[in-house]
């Protein structure tokens, strides 16, 4: 991986602190600068001051949640250009279809993706929109 895709952070957004700090640690091992948001709230107050290159964001996350912060993406003319990746535990169609909708790049299923799957799509997001 060149050092061109990882200079900016990728934002990890999850309410679950084990998630959030296993996401965080494997990002740091494939190169990239990952700061971590234990909540929707927490990452809206991030995304105020830091422009990531990417989100890895979860969807049901107590008081603001995932569409919340999706919603905020998309309405920031700094940030609409940042890919989201959508991991999640709720495995139906109907939010996938919702988050892509609201502006989301990818949708990952936790526990049917491998953690190095999450890498390759942030990857592949950052090919993209290099």
């Amino acid at each position: 991986m060149g050092t061109e895709l990882n200079r900016k952070p990728i934002l990890v957004v999850d309410d679950h602190h084990d998630t959030a700090d296993a996401l965080t640690r494997l990002l740091r091992r494939h190169g990239y600068d990952a700061v971590v948001a234990y909540g929707g709230e927490q990452a809206i107050q991030l995304l105020g001051s830091l422009k990531p290159a990417a989100v890895v964001l979860d969807v049901m996350m107590p008081g603001t949640d995932g569409r919340a912060v999706l919603r905020h993406i998309a309405a920031d003319p700094g940030l609409e250009d940042v890919p989201v990746v959508v991991f999640t535990a709720d495995p139906t169609h109907e939010t996938m279809r919702e988050m892509m909708r609201l502006g989301a790049q990818e949708c990952l299923v936790k526990g049917t993706v491998k953690w190095a799957e999450i890498c390759s799509r942030i990857d592949k997001q950052l090919d993209v929109n290099d």
